[in-house]
């Protein structure tokens, strides 16, 4: 073999090797909708809230445009049950980070409860 070719070889073989060590940063959005409760009165027309899904961290960051207040957040599993419930307040520092390692992997429903309107959003994990 020519000397050209073992380098050509040995330099793809390092580009292979550092592209396999190399993770990959995967974050999905979560799109919350209006979510019509029997105690509010009206809904927004925009939703203050989005959400983020880190595969690699296994998290799921909220964030809100604006200032909500108290926020009563629910995950719900496949069959209807809820598994998770935690009271929050996104203020000053609008954003929430839930943790999904304990969750199986399947499909779940993330609903969240304000004082003035309800959102939720189906999510994979």
């Amino acid at each position: 073999m020519p000397s050209s070719m073992k380098k050509t070889k040995l330099l793809l073989s390092v580009v292979l090797c550092l592209f396999a060590s190399i993770h990959v940063y995967a974050l999905r959005e979560v799109n919350f909708r209006n979510y019509w409760d029997r105690d509010i009165k009206s809904l927004p027309d925009s939703v203050p809230l989005h959400g983020l899904i880190d595969d690699n961290l296994q998290t799921l960051e909220i964030f809100s445009t604006r200032i909500i207040g108290n926020i009563l957040i629910e995950i719900i599993n496949e069959g209807g049950i809820t598994i998770s419930t935690r009271q929050i307040y996104l203020s000053d520092f609008p954003s929430h980070t839930i943790f999904l390692t304990s969750f199986s992997p399947g499909k779940y429903q993330i609903l969240l409860k304000g004082n003035s309107a309800s959102y939720c959003a189906d999510i994979e994990i």
